[in-house]
Parts: structure tokens; sequence; C-alpha cells
């Protein structure tokens, strides 16, 4: 087995503001997968996000498609998290957190993925990862 290519990206409407209250109020008052995630890591989570959404980090990037604001963050894994916040992002999701927030699911990930591939600086890396990636990687330079 090798490495796959790993994304995520918290979407939303680029007219809508994320309504934080509500997120935290639903780990707060609402959430029941304790199995799974804690709370307290939740709300700190949270609050990684929100200066993610306001500001961005060196391991996450914006994207700009039509009319949705998209943060990104990933890269190569061989099981752990590609990026410290892709595990953010990803358990923010996962718990529902998000939802709560108003972000949507938006685009699927094969148009993100398109999207990323818009640069041409990444594409070298992404060879070899996966056969069907190979071919959107192929597709997209042909052009």
């Amino acid at each position: 087995m090798g490495a796959d290519f790993c994304l995520v990206a918290a979407i939303m409407d680029v007219d809508k503001k994320p309504n934080w209250k509500a997120a935290l109020r639903y780990i707060r008052e609402d959430f029941s997968d304790i199995d799974n995630h804690d709370p307290e890591e939740l709300v700190e989570h949270l609050r990684n996000f929100i200066a993610l959404w306001n500001g961005g980090s060196r391991d996450t990037g914006v994207l700009y498609t039509g009319h949705l604001k998209m943060l990104c963050t990933g890269g190569m894994t061989w099981g752990d998290d590609p990026t410290d916040s892709h595990s953010t992002i990803w358990s923010l999701m996962d718990a529902g957190v998000l939802d709560a927030a108003g972000f949507s699911d938006g685009p699927n990930y094969k148009e993100i993925l398109l999207k990323v591939l818009e640069n041409k600086e990444i594409l070298p890396l992404l060879v070899g990862t996966d056969p069907e990636l190979d071919k959107m990687v192929e597709e997209r330079l042909k052009q």
C-alpha cells in the first residue's frame, strides 16, 4: 500500500456568515456522539477553525468557485492526518458542528479537486498517487 491524497473542505456561500454561537450551542447542548468526539476537544477545534476561516494558515488554502468560499487542506497521507488543520476541519464536519454553523456540503470533492488542479505547480506532486487521480491530472495537463 502507498500513500493516499486526502482533501477536506469547509464550504459556505460567500453571502452568508457562519453562525458561531449556534455551533457552540450545538456542542454544549445538543451534541450526543460522545463515543467518537470529546465535546471540550470540539470547542478547541471550533476556536482553531474560526481562526482558520478568518485568516487561514500555512497548511490551508481558500478557494472561491462561483458563489462559494472553500477553506481547504490536505495532502499525502499513510493514515495520519496530512495537516494539523485537516484534523480540526474533519472533526467538526464529522461531529455535525459545521452543519450547525451553517456550512454546506457544497460541490462534491471531485469539483473541489478540479479547482485545486488548476494550480499546475501542484500537479507533479499528485502523479502516481491514485489511478483515477492520475486520469484527472492527465486530462488537466492536456488543457
